[in-house]
């Protein structure tokens, strides 16, 4: 595989401290992928530290991440990831591992848009949730793109003579402004076609 072909792939990033979870849920990923149902790579991490670290250095299209983990837990590396990255990985889907009722509530209102629960793991329940948040990752990244390429053929059609007029730099921040809008108007549009559907699906622990 050309290392091009590895950089398009989308990137799920584990975060358990249970290596018996993660080697479960690897080998159901390492299945799907040989029988051509998922394309991605996986990064799996063994602590909330070591999750926030990879954070800084990837951009993973999806977070699966266990709650109780010892001195950084999942609600630690949530609160880090929207207060440091969720603007650099904008359609980056956050999902929790058996999480209780009340934690669901508090997870919820904190972007978290799903959970799986360890206890009914299994590879069809896995895939099926995987699949969806892999899938509406690359679609918004697509219609982010789309939107992109827009503004920039609306801007190169513009007369000439009223670009020059404009101030150079506070087109820079009127743009970057929109663009922040758009991320933030999507994010929050899945989230609420997809919220009550995946509570539905995976409300049992």
């Amino acid at each position: 595989m050309s290392q091009n072909e590895n950089e398009n792939k989308q990137k799920i990033l584990l975060v358990d401290d249970n290596d018996q979870t993660r080697k479960l849920m690897k080998k159901f990923f390492i299945k799907a992928e040989e029988n051509g149902d998922i394309d991605c790579e996986v990064l799996d991490v063994n602590s909330g530290k070591q999750a926030i670290k990879t954070l800084s250095e990837q951009e993973p299209d999806l977070i699966i991440c266990d709650i109780n983990m010892p001195d950084v837990s999942g609600f630690d590396v949530l609160q880090d990831f929207n207060k440091n990255y969720i603007n650099k990985h904008p359609f980056c889907f956050f999902a929790f591992l058996s999480a209780s009722d009340d934690e669901k509530g508090h997870a919820f209102k904190q972007n978290v848009m799903g959970f799986l629960s360890k206890k009914e793991m299994n590879y069809f329940v896995l895939l099926l949730q995987v699949k969806t948040w892999l899938r509406l990752a690359k679609l918004e990244r697509q219609r982010e793109g789309q939107a992109d390429d827009a503004e920039e053929s609306k801007e190169d059609n513009k007369n000439p003579d009223e670009m020059a007029k404009k101030d150079d730099s506070k087109d820079v921040v009127v743009k970057e402004g929109k663009k922040n809008s758009t991320k933030t108007d999507v994010k929050d549009d899945i989230k609420k076609k997809m919220g009550d559907k995946i509570k539905g699906l995976f409300s049992k622990n």
